[in-house]
């Protein structure tokens, strides 16, 4: 234990532990990722995120087989707090493209949320291989590991999504 705390401190990551848990909204109000932070999504209201929903349930029904329109609704049930419903959403995004890193992050980040981890951590993985310049993904695999106690793999991928968000340029 006490390696593992001296392996944290050099990095500068044990102020991670003492942080509480993040979930995904908060996660993308400071966008990690380019590729998924949406335009002002930080500062949608309630209101606009409902009228974003109802256009989204509209283009899922015009265009059933678009991971596209799926993974959007599911964006909007998360953001609404109807995870289990925007679960189900991106559940047929994944349907129609199995390695889309922005539905598997999503997916990830609410599973992560219940807590189920061992899933979560799965899911990240897939993204991570999906899009390995995703500094979201390996931000969520790290949390991941993290929290299992998988320091130096988390350590790892805390430095590849530090090198990869562009922020840090």
């Amino acid at each position: 234990p006490q390696d593992r705390c001296a392996f944290l401190v050099r990095l500068g990551a044990l102020s991670i532990l003492l942080l509480p848990p993040v979930t995904f909204s908060q996660m993308t109000a400071i966008p990690a990722d380019p590729h998924l932070a949406s335009p002002g999504a930080e500062t949608k209201t309630q209101q606009q995120w409902l009228a974003e929903l109802n256009t989204d349930r509209q283009s899922v029904k015009r265009q059933p087989d678009s991971a596209a329109a799926w993974l959007k609704l599911g964006k909007a049930l998360h953001a609404l707090g109807e995870n289990d419903a925007a679960s189900q959403a991106i559940d047929q995004a994944l349907a129609q493209q199995p390695n889309a890193a922005e539905a598997l992050i999503l997916k990830g980040s609410i599973l992560a949320d219940q807590p189920q981890w061992t899933r979560a951590t799965d899911l990240f993985r897939r993204a991570v291989a999906a899009s390995p310049n995703s500094a979201a993904a390996h931000l969520w695999l790290g949390d991941m590991l993290l929290r299992s106690g998988d320091f130096e793999n988390a350590a790892d991928e805390f430095a590849d999504a530090s090198r990869l968000d562009s922020r840090n340029s």
